[in-house]
C-alpha cells in the first residue's frame, strides 16, 4: 500500500508533491505510477513535481480546456516520456492555484527515439494542419531530420477541449517545426 499522508494545503509548495483532494502522494511514490494513474493528480502551478524530469511547458488560455485554463506539460519518467494535458483550479480556502492533470500521453513504442533525439514530440502550436495554420491543440511525433518543417508524423493527437481528452488524429497534412533549427 502506497504510503498517503495528509498535510496541511499551505505546506504543499514546500515538499514538491502532487495532490488529490485533500490527499498528498510523498514525491518518492510518483515516481513508480503508469502514465494513466497521473490522471486527476494536481500539483501548485509555481513549482513542478520532483522525481520526474521537467522537459516543458506553455499555456493556453483562460476557459480553454473544460472552462479552466489549459496547457502541457511534457515530462519523463526515467526513460518514460509523458505529454500531460493540464487545466488551472484554484485549491484550499486561499484559492491558490494548482494544475489538475486531465490526461496523458505516453510513447511507449517511440521512448528510444525520443530519448535519443531521432525523434521529436511537437506540441503547443508546433504544428501546422491542412490549413496551413499553427494549431496549439495538436500534438505529435515526428522524425528529425534537417529540415525546417518536419512532415515524416509517425502519431497525432489533438485535444477534446470539451472533455479534456486527447483523441487521435490522422497524421496526413500535418507539418510540425523542427526544434533543433532556428
Amino acid at each position: 500500500m502506497k504510503f498517503i499522508k495528509s498535510f496541511v494545503l499551505g505546506t504543499i509548495a514546500n515538499f514538491g508533491v502532487l495532490t488529490t483532494g485533500c490527499q498528498i502522494q510523498q514525491s518518492q511514490d510518483l515516481i513508480t505510477r503508469t502514465p494513466k494513474e497521473y490522471i486527476g493528480f494536481q500539483y501548485p502551478v509555481d513549482q513542478q513535481p520532483q522525481g520526474l524530469e521537467y522537459l516543458g511547458g506553455s499555456n493556453f488560455g483562460g476557459g480553454a480546456v473544460r472552462n479552466m485554463q489549459g496547457g502541457y506539460a511534457y515530462v519523463r519518467q526515467g526513460q518514460q516520456n509523458m505529454l500531460w494535458l493540464i487545466g488551472q483550479r484554484k485549491q484550499g480556502s486561499q484559492g491558490k492555484p494548482v494544475w489538475e492533470i486531465l490526461d496523458v500521453l505516453s510513447f511507449p513504442k517511440y521512448d528510444q527515439q525520443l530519448n535519443n533525439r531521432t525523434y521529436s514530440l511537437a506540441w503547443g502550436g508546433k504544428c501546422r494542419t491542412n490549413n496551413g495554420l499553427s494549431n496549439v491543440e495538436v500534438a505529435a511525433i515526428v522524425v528529425l531530420e534537417n529540415q525546417e518543417w518536419l512532415d515524416k508524423i509517425k502519431q497525432a493527437w489533438k485535444i477534446n477541449r470539451k472533455t479534456g481528452k486527447f483523441e487521435s488524429l490522422p497524421t496526413n497534412n500535418i507539418v510540425c517545426e523542427n526544434p533543433h533549427l532556428g
